[in-house]
């Protein structure tokens, strides 16, 4: 629905910075991943679609290298994070899955939650992603600082 669709762009905003803690400080400046460049406040007044709208026209398709790209929602129906350096490690893969699929579960069944935290883990503990994969983030957070 276009109510999940924007708690997913709100969400992605409200992380925009702590989810650069999770990778390689390469991905940090890496122009085919780029952080949001101020945050963005969409209008609170509009409806879903009209946000969304505004949001594509204002922000999302002023660039597809947007770490959350969600250009393509409006000609294929998806979105993309563009954060993960390429890898064949199948632990770092299984996690990086398991974090994204359980976030977008929570965040488009409770759409009218208050993001208040910036901190992705906190959020991936409230989306029941399981301890073996936090504790795996809260590594690389140390190893990538």
């Amino acid at each position: 629905s276009h109510n999940q669709v924007l708690a997913l762009i709100k969400f992605s905003m409200v992380v925009n910075e702590s989810v650069f803690s999770l990778v390689d400080k390469s991905r940090r400046n890496y122009s085919f991943s780029k952080k949001f460049k101020v945050p963005i406040n969409i209008p609170t007044f509009m409806d879903a679609l009209t946000a969304i709208k505004w949001y594509r026209e204002n922000v999302a398709c002023t660039s597809r290298y947007y770490w959350f790209n969600i250009c393509s929602y409006f000609a294929r129906g998806t979105i993309e994070i563009r954060l993960h350096q390429g890898t064949v490690d199948k632990n770092e893969i299984n996690n990086w899955i398991e974090l994204w699929a359980k976030l977008f579960k929570y965040i488009t069944e409770n759409t009218n939650i208050v993001l208040d935290n910036g901190d992705i883990l906190y959020w991936a503990r409230l989306a029941s992603v399981s301890n073996k994969t936090i504790k795996f983030y809260e590594q690389q957070r140390i190893k990538f600082q």
